[in-house]
């Protein structure tokens, strides 16, 4: 429990203060996760499969973001194994 408690305070402490959004990557080792995201917008998840999430706005159901499992794509430190 005190594993997942940690890892939701390193989440929230990446978390800009509203108003100071810029687009962009994060790489969590922990988990071996990629998450983008371009826009500040209410949005939903859709798991596409096992290893991709794409986040949808509320409005209009653009895509504004992903979150990739690289664990499956055997892809670590930028080399591909």
């Amino acid at each position: 429990m005190a594993k997942n408690r940690d890892f939701l305070d390193h989440i929230l402490e990446s978390v800009p203060e509203k108003g100071s959004f810029e687009p962009g990557a994060v790489y969590i080792e922990e988990g071996d996760k990629l998450i983008v995201m371009i826009e500040d917008v209410d949005y939903n998840a859709e798991r596409i499969d096992s290893i991709l999430t794409v986040y949808k706005a509320d409005k209009g159901g653009r895509g504004i973001g992903i979150k990739e499992l690289e664990t499956e794509l055997k892809i670590h430190k930028g080399k591909e194994t």
